[in-house]
């Protein structure tokens, strides 16, 4: 959760934090380093507001909001995500 701590560190205390995405995340490169054929992670919502509280986020909203994801309105074949879409404060 390494990019947790690169926000944390882009912010000053009090900056706001808006995520909204899929707790997915890969690398385009991962090819490169990975001996595995695992391009991604997926985390839970829990483990990444776990994460983020301990590194002095506050969470100030945070609900689950369906977002199509590349989609064409008028085709019958759609990709459909449950985001988190979230606001934290970072405190400390």
């Amino acid at each position: 959760l390494e990019y947790l701590e690169v926000i944390r560190h882009m912010l000053k205390v009090g900056g706001i934090w808006i995520n909204h995405g899929p707790l997915l995340y890969h690398w385009a490169d991962a090819f490169q380093y990975l001996s595995t054929d695992e391009l991604s992670i997926e985390i839970s919502l829990e483990t990444m507001h776990a994460a983020a509280e301990k590194l002095g986020f506050e969470c100030l909203h945070q609900e689950m909001v369906v977002s199509p994801y590349t989609s064409n309105v008028h085709s019958m074949m759609q990709t459909i995500y449950n985001c988190s879409s979230s606001t934290m404060v970072k405190r400390r």
